[in-house]
């Protein structure tokens, strides 16, 4: 759930990126809790969760 997704953040060092990550001309904000880069969906490895314009990604490459 969000409260959980959200401790998880501060248990690693989490990097942040604006875009337009689904595609619709509105910018978007994502949390990267891993390394590797960002691409556009579908993300490789890790979980994404969406809440909103809030994109939040645990391990992804």
């Amino acid at each position: 759930d969000l409260e959980h997704s959200f401790l998880n953040i501060t248990h690693c060092y989490p990097r942040f990126f604006a875009g337009d990550y689904d595609g619709d001309g509105i910018e978007d904000l994502a949390i990267s809790c891993g390394g590797g880069s960002i691409g556009k969906p579908p993300y490789t490895g890790g979980s994404v969760r969406f809440y909103g314009r809030l994109y939040i990604m645990f391990g992804a490459g």
